[in-house]
């Protein structure tokens, strides 16, 4: 059964320690096919949660940058023609530095990018951000799965590619 195969089964946790477990092995091409469908995955899975969270937010009269200037100001912004340009310009500028990990790279691709900051300039009001902040911590305390996710793909970053 393939690594995506079990990710689809929801056995996730187990999916990214064959991951993690692989090292720098994750990349040779055979196993970088399968890591790269998985990601892909999360990538997508990605993308929907962070639609329903904004939706969500905006339900509520969440106080997002409504003037950006930049991309990064963005709450949403989805990937653009030349993302692909922008990330190889990116591999370039670091690559005396290292790599920019495939989960970045792929999080780039597939989500855009995304800043749910609070806009202070139009609305400094921090009572009803904490009873935001509160509201979501409360409902989202059972996705513990989603931290181990976030080592997981720290760990594969590390290795180098």
């Amino acid at each position: 059964m393939s690594l995506l195969e079990k990710y689809l089964q929801r056995d996730a946790v187990h999916v990214y320690e064959e991951i993690a477990n692989m090292g720098s092995d994750a990349f040779k091409k055979k196993n970088l096919i399968e890591v790269r469908a998985v990601l892909t995955e999360t990538m997508n899975r990605v993308a929907y949660n962070l639609d329903v969270i904004y939706t969500a937010l905006r339900e509520i009269n969440y106080c997002f940058n409504e003037n950006p200037r930049y991309d990064f100001e963005h709450p949403l912004l989805k990937p653009r023609w030349g993302t692909r340009f922008r990330i190889k310009k990116l591999e370039k500028a670091v690559l005396s530095l290292g790599y920019v990990p495939l989960s970045v790279k792929m999080f780039f691709s597939i989500v855009g990018s995304c800043n749910f900051a609070w806009d202070y300039d139009t609305n400094p009001d921090m009572i009803l951000l904490l009873s935001i902040i509160f509201g979501w911590l409360s409902r989202i305390a059972d996705f513990r799965g989603h931290m181990r996710l976030r080592i997981y793909l720290i760990s594969l970053s590390i290795a180098k590619k």
